[in-house]
């Protein structure tokens, strides 16, 4: 199944904002090993996402919280499932940065947050909605800015109680293929190099009468020329796509200013 971009990711959950169907549990084996066994497996990240106990600025959200992952940098993703005030959502995830996004039962009821998740390490995360008009303070630059937006870290013992108290909810296809696509790409093998042919063994010299001339040296050979800087170019196309989508990001409000500064700064760094 094909992932979706922000845009369209985000319509179809608005679309049926206010007219969520009742949670589809997951299988009871699933629900087992991840309530359980709360450890991450070898090689991933283990993440759960709680029930949300914010209020939109319309209506009691009681819960509910659709949940999407996009990698990072990229505009296409997928909608992993969404939480209810009885259930919670879980996956192992590949190892890497994503941008985790939330939303509620209105359209302002909607958070962003990027996430780095490491190998071996189990996240209990929680949607924070921001509440009240007065949390969202003027800014002359870009209107209305909401703050207090993000994923609240839940302590690991609070978490693992109310998620035995709690349903696990399945993912959505489409979510299941997104993380078995991060597992291939993450594993498939580097295209390993073009064969280079064997030069046969060089004759042996023939022998220098002693009265000979000294041979002339050897002509030094050719110097090869390096190759041209693919990579360079490839690092600056890379860094540039990244930077004019940070910026549309920004410019869409989709992250803070503290977010892209920072990740402005780290892209030009790393370039």
């Amino acid at each position: 199944m094909k992932t979706m971009t922000k845009a369209a990711l985000i319509a179809a959950v608005l679309a049926v904002a206010g007219c969520q169907s009742a949670v589809v549990p997951a299988s009871p084996q699933q629900s087992a090993e991840f309530k359980t066994g709360i450890a991450a497996p070898a090689g991933l990240a283990r993440v759960y996402v709680l029930p949300t106990r914010s209020k939109g600025l319309m209506t009691e959200l009681n819960g509910h919280a659709s949940v999407a992952l996009f990698p990072d940098g990229s505009d296409r993703g997928a909608l992993m499932g969404a939480t209810s005030k009885d259930s919670f959502v879980a996956f192992d995830i590949t190892p890497g940065t994503y941008d985790v996004l939330a939303y509620g039962d209105d359209p302002f009821a909607k958070t962003t947050h990027s996430l780095t998740f490491d190998a071996g390490k189990v996240y209990f995360l929680r949607p924070s909605f921001f509440r009240t008009a007065a949390e969202m303070p003027s800014n002359p630059d870009v209107g209305y800015r909401p703050t207090g937006m993000g994923f609240d870290d839940v302590p690991p013992d609070a978490a693992r109680a109310e998620i035995g108290r709690l349903t696990m909810a399945a993912l959505t296809p489409e979510g299941k293929a997104f993380l078995t696509r991060m597992a291939q790409a993450r594993t498939a093998p580097a295209a390993l190099p073009a064969a280079m042919p064997v030069a046969p063994p060089p004759a042996p010299a023939a022998p220098v009468p002693q009265a000979a001339a000294p041979a002339a040296p050897p002509a030094p050979a050719a110097a090869q020329t390096a190759p041209a800087p693919a990579d360079a170019q490839a690092t600056f196309a890379t860094i540039e796509r990244k930077l004019k989508e940070l910026r549309r990001l920004r410019q869409e409000n989709l992250i803070t200013q503290d977010q892209y500064d920072a990740k402005r700064k780290a892209l030009l760094d790393a370039y």
